[in-house]
């Protein structure tokens, strides 16, 4: 039988593989993965007067760490960045995740704001490997947003 769309349907997914990161405006490139794109909200149980039964609310709003994951290359500006944290100069920035489809056009943007790193590691070296070094940067922000 296959699966059935709704009227409108285009069927332009986005591919898991098909991604930019954005910083501030200036395109970073190489990674392979990227994950932590996630709210959650809080919930908080009350009970009215009395009522028996427990109730439920929103409360806060908790946001992902956005974790990047790339070869390790040349360039060495995240690891700069993360570093002014270190010196104990919080550079705070915005960016975006983008998500493409089969023709390379935006299909999604979660962009987050306020991001800084809080975690650094290089790749993991072994002479026994002919595998790339791969780098992975931790960011943490106050708001991620679906566009």
């Amino acid at each position: 039988m296959g699966i059935r769309f709704h009227k409108g349907f285009n069927g332009d997914y986005n591919l898991a593989s098909n991604f930019a990161l954005e910083i501030d405006g200036i395109v970073q490139g190489g990674f392979q993965e990227i994950t932590g794109i996630e709210a959650e909200v809080e919930v908080i149980d009350y009970r009215d007067g009395n009522d028996k039964a427990l109730h439920k609310r929103p409360g806060r709003v908790k946001y992902g760490n956005i974790v990047l994951k790339r070869g390790q290359i040349k360039d060495k500006s995240l690891y700069l960045w993360f570093k002014e944290v270190i010196d104990g100069k919080t550079n705070r920035k915005s960016g975006a995740i983008i998500c493409q489809g089969r023709e390379d056009t935006e299909n999604t943007r979660y962009n987050f704001f306020e991001a800084f790193p809080i975690k650094w590691k290089a790749g993991d070296l072994s002479a026994k490997s002919d595998t790339f070094a791969v780098e992975e940067m931790t960011l943490t922000c106050e708001k991620i947003e679906m566009e």
